[in-house]
């Protein structure tokens, strides 16, 4: 039977609520308390990315079961899309530009996606201009050297 948790999150603290879930739910997958805390990161960037660029997302979490086990995170939302995946990624970017710091009080960091590649060991961006799905998965066990998720994206539409 998989384990699955769901929830949809439409505050702007919504995101502190996201890695909570997932850092308990880590832990019941297997994970020690540092992978655990680095999977809820991963987690609380996507949701307080879908919160901010669409005003709501949904969160599931999966349990990846078998011989690789892990945990499977999947953000959706209903936003404009990421009209740039690749540039994302780039620590600094967000919404559309590179941040200046007169303009990273308001505008976050830009290295939400980033910290989601550094931190994942897989990971697929499906954007069109009415979606976007986010799905990330990280495995039990010891981090490789390098540890950095291989980013697929997808655009539709």
């Amino acid at each position: 039977m998989t384990h699955v948790l769901r929830a949809t999150c439409t505050h702007s603290t919504d995101h502190v609520v996201a890695a909570h879930m997932t850092r308990k739910f880590a832990i019941e997958v297997g994970f020690d308390e540092r992978s655990a805390d680095e999977v809820a990161i991963s987690a609380a960037e996507l949701v307080g990315n879908a919160v901010r660029h669409a005003g709501a997302g949904v969160l599931e979490l999966r349990a990846i079961e078998g011989p690789r086990a892990g945990i499977e995170i999947v953000v959706r939302d209903r936003g404009p899309g990421i009209a740039s995946p690749e540039l994302a990624l780039v620590d600094g970017w967000s919404r559309g530009g590179m941040l200046t710091p007169d303009s990273m009080p308001t505008k976050g960091l830009g290295r939400g996606l980033g910290a989601v590649q550094r931190l994942t060991d897989a990971a697929e961006i499906r954007t069109t201009g009415r979606e976007t799905v986010v799905t990330a998965r990280r495995y039990v066990g010891p981090p490789s050297p390098t540890r950095s998720a291989m980013v697929t994206f997808v655009r539709d539409g």
